[in-house]
Formats: structure tokens, C-alpha cells, sequence
């Protein structure tokens, strides 16, 4: 949202609601940003709220102003000489986590089911998860969240369960192309190799150039009821050279391929795989 300024933004959102499609994390400003999607089926209220830690120059909605429900990083560095890398240090901002919080709460008295989006994290190098991505997942949660959805990434990242609770910290891409590689891309750290390692890219996707692994795709599914998320999986994705995602047969090397890559990606959280009828449940 917003790569085109305010105005596509507000067509963008009147174009869904005119279609019956539920709409939340931006408006014709904070208040209306911050306005929950509730959707109810078969009885079960869902309630979706949608926050951006990666906005365009200028996105961020305000009291009077049209924009995106910002969650913004602060970001400090802790050298540790000239033979080590230099350890990032994120936190999210006291304001808006806030906020975010407050709108969780708030949310959780009207609804059965609790999802928060996140637009969020390092781009396009697998494994890396910030700590303030860690911090707000887990918060979001502790005030009433049952489900986080993380995107922005253009690659899988690792799943997490913290309380019995699923955090998708990057489900990648969808239906995804772009004509023209990164302008950073030509910057020192990238051309001298720092973080090339993971961002290769693949030249049988010239418009999918976000590194190797970016046609890799994960399907987030979950089972609901009254009483919460019963269980939660996910279906093994791959995009192929027409830019189409499908999804993978338990046949298909590549469906075994994900499951390792998905268990590599999650190293360190707290997570159980097991592939049963095509998708791979998440548990605890």
C-alpha cells in the first residue's frame, strides 16, 4: 500500500469494500487504519488487524492524514571489534506498540478468533528474524492474539508456536513480480558478497527478483471454532516460471525439499513439523 501515493491507496480501499472484501491497516487516516476487519462465518467472528513496520517515504497515517498503521523499529548497534560482525539491536517503538496492543485488547472482546498482519523484517535473506519482530509477536499474543501472519520478506522465515499460538514470521510471496532489480543491489555490501551468499538470483525468474529462495511459498492454514484456532498448518508452496503458485503433492521431491527448508528456516523457535495429507502441521 501506498507505493502510489494516498490517492491509489483510498481507490485501492474503496474498490475492496465495494466488493465485500474487509479492509484493515490503512485509511483515510489513524483512526480508520486502525479499524478492524470482521468477518463471521458459520457463526465465527473473525477479527483481522494489519500494522507495517517497511512503509514508503511519507506512508504512515495520522490524526488528519491518509496512510498505513505504522509500527515503527528502534535500532541501535553493539560493535564487537574488527574481527566480528556488528550485532543490530531492534525494539519496537513504545507509541505504537502500544497501540497495537490496545487495538489487540479491544478486539478480543468483540471477536471468537484474534488475527494481527504484519508487514515487517528483513527482506529477502532467509533465517533472520529482528528482535523486535520476536517482541511484538509475542506481545500480540499475550494481549489476546491467537494467530500472527508475517509478510514482506519475499522468502519463508521461520514458524514459531509461543503459548500454543502460531506466529508465520514471513509466508513470502503470493502473486508477486517486479520488472527491475533492488537500486541497492549495486551497493558495496551487496557486490562485495556480505549478503549475496542468500540473494542470488534465480535466472529462470527474471521478474521475481528478490533471490533464489523467493519462489519458494508457504499456504497458511487454520482450523477454527468458538472456542479458538484448533489446529494450524501449512501447504508446501513453489511458483513456477509463469509466476503461478501452486501447491505441492506429497509426490513431488520439492514437497520434502520445503519441509527441510521450512525446518532449517525455524531453527531456534519452538516448532514440531509433521506432514500428514499433503500439508505440514504446526505444533508445539
Amino acid at each position: 500500500m501506498y507505493d502510489f501515493g494516498p490517492d491509489a491507496m483510498l481507490d485501492t480501499r474503496v474498490l475492496l469494500l465495494a466488493k465485500g472484501i474487509a479492509v484493515t491497516g490503512a485509511g483515510r487516516n489513524l483512526e480508520e487504519a486502525r479499524k478492524p476487519a470482521i468477518v463471521e462465518c458459520k457463526g465465527i467472528k473473525v477479527g483481522f488487524v494489519g500494522y507495517c513496520s517497511v512503509l514508503p517515504d511519507g506512508a504512515e497515517a495520522g490524526k488528519n492524514k491518509p496512510g498505513i498503521a505504522q509500527l515503527r523499529v528502534h535500532t541501535s548497534y553493539e560493535p564487537r571489534g574488527p574481527h566480528a560482525p556488528v550485532r543490530v539491536l531492534t525494539r519496537p517503538h513504545d507509541e505504537d506498540i502500544r497501540m497495537i496492543l490496545d487495538d489487540v485488547s479491544a478486539l478480543r472482546e468483540q471477536v471468537d478468533i484474534v488475527v494481527v498482519a504484519l508487514h515487517w523484517g528483513v527482506v529477502w535473506i532467509p533465517r533472520i528474524i529482528s528482535d523486535y519482530q520476536v517482541m511484538t509477536a509475542h506481545a500480540c499474543i499475550d494481549a489476546g492474539a491467537d494467530l500472527i501472519l508475517g509478510h514482506h520478506a519475499h522468502v519463508p522465515k521461520a514458524i514459531e508456536i509461543y503459548k500454543d499460538k502460531a506466529i508465520f514470521y514471513s509466508l513470502a510471496n503470493l502473486c508477486m513480480t517486479k520488472p527491475f532489480p533492488s537500486a541497492a543491489w549495486s551497493e558495496p555490501p551487496w557486490s562485495h558478497g556480505a549478503l549475496r551468499n542468500h540473494i542470488d538470483q534465480d535466472p529462470d525468474y527474471p521478474l521475481l527478483p528478490y533471490g533464489r529462495d523467493a519462489k519458494r511459498s508457504l499456504l497458511a492454514k487454520a482450523v477454527l471454532s468458538k472456542s479458538g484456532v484448533n489446529s494450524v498448518s501449512f501447504l508446501p508452496m513453489m511458483i513456477d516460471t509463469s509466476y503461478r503458485p501452486h501447491v505441492l503433492e506429497p509426490k513431488d521431491p520439492r514437497f520434502d525439499d520445503m519441509l527441510c527448508y521450512m525446518e532449517w528456516a525455524s531453527e531456534g523457535f519452538n516448532h514440531q513439523f509433521t506432514a500428514t495429507n499433503g500439508e505440514i502441521t504446526v505444533s508445539g
